[in-house]
């Protein structure tokens, strides 16, 4: 949750009772084991504020280290990256698309 707290800033949701949805993991093993897991971080909307989002689309990086061998590993590092799921926003209205431009007057063209 600490890593992930300005972007659940940017919503109008609460986290505090909200779990991850992991979708897939991807294991790679080299001199230590990096795992990267996908999914989703799930608020509850606050009616009291515009609504902006309540989803965030995260990564989990997870590095193990090995100790003792291979059958062991040192206290794990963990990092975490996500943005605002905007999903939920009609892809007419997004900003920076072409059709979401202002639109122009006629009579500047002539």
């Amino acid at each position: 949750m600490d890593e992930l707290s300005g972007v659940m800033a940017e919503t109008n949701a609460d986290y505090s009772l909200a779990f991850a949805d992991y979708d897939s993991a991807e294991i790679m093993e080299f001199d230590k084991i990096m795992i990267e897991v996908k999914g989703q971080y799930n608020g509850s909307a606050d009616t009291e504020r515009p609504f902006c989002g309540d989803k965030i689309d995260m990564t989990v990086y997870i590095e193990l280290t090995h100790v003792a061998g291979k059958t062991a590993f040192a206290k794990p590092d963990i990092s975490a990256t996500g943005e605002v799921n905007i999903d939920w926003v009609d892809p007419e209205l997004r900003f920076g698309t072409a059709n979401s431009a202002p639109p122009t007057n006629d009579e500047d063209e002539l």
